[in-house]
């Protein structure tokens, strides 16, 4: 279906840097929008508390990402791999359903998805 009714890019852009074309990917947005700079420089942002936090999330400048629009369309939604991404314990947030990743040695503490078990709905 995907293939079939999907669209074909001809264009596209990235940065050099792993994190902010992982959040570019994610939502569609440049880095001016996501505050997702470059490795280690994730913007910052106030809660609705007042706190401020040291990582702007994804799904604050960029509530509708890929897998948002994914579901919409009524598919499932999986993110897998290595995540690479800031608190990607929040899998609902992203907009995804389920998740499965590799161990980052960077992640400390070590995420809980990082052990090669999928997790999320429709795992049980």
């Amino acid at each position: 279906k995907i293939a079939k009714e999907g669209v074909f890019f001809d264009k596209a852009w990235a940065t050099p840097i792993c994190a902010s074309s992982r959040g570019m990917l994610m939502t569609g947005r440049y880095a001016t929008i996501t505050k997702w700079w470059y490795n280690f420089d994730y913007g910052s942002w106030v809660d609705d508390s007042g706190n401020i936090g040291d990582i702007v999330p994804l799904w604050i400048t960029s509530p509708l990402g890929i897998a948002n629009l994914a579901t919409a369309a009524g598919y499932g939604t999986l993110w897998g791999g290595r995540a690479g991404m800031k608190d990607v314990d929040n899998l609902p947030k992203f907009g995804f359903e389920q998740g499965v990743f590799v161990p980052a040695p960077q992640e400390v503490p070590p995420s809980p998805l990082s052990d090669f078990q999928i997790v999320g709905a429709g795992t049980d």
